[in-house]
């Protein structure tokens, strides 16, 4: 992330493309984050019903973010639509990725424990 912060701190100062590079890189990086912790929550000694419901519940999360982009990117036409988009898709992919990762190492596969420290 600090990578990141440097990179975008840098590229505001020269154009756009060099911020939507540094956004592109960052949000490969947090895809990759986000796709390991799913892979190893789905592989590890949750329950059967927990991963279903996992499963179920990173489904609606794509489509919930496929639609919060889109309307973000149609929001304003006061902004860079491509910058917002980037911006926001990397926002929503690291939380998402946080979520994940606290859930794999907070998570207990014998009890429900973890969703109430989650909230």
């Amino acid at each position: 992330m600090d990578t990141f912060n440097e990179c975008y701190d840098k590229a505001s100062n020269i154009d756009k493309i060099s911020q939507l590079e540094c956004l592109d890189a960052e949000y490969e990086y947090q895809d990759q984050r986000l796709n390991q912790n799913y892979k190893k929550l789905m592989q590890s000694s949750l329950t059967t019903s927990k991963k279903k419901r996992l499963k179920t519940a990173q489904r609606q999360w794509l489509q919930y973010r496929d639609a919060n982009l889109d309307f973000y990117a149609n929001y304003s036409v006061f902004v860079d639509r491509n910058l917002l988009y980037s911006y926001k898709l990397n926002k929503e992919t690291t939380k998402r990725a946080n979520e994940l990762e606290f859930i794999l190492n907070y998570a207990n596969p014998d009890s429900d424990e973890f969703w109430l420290l989650s909230q």
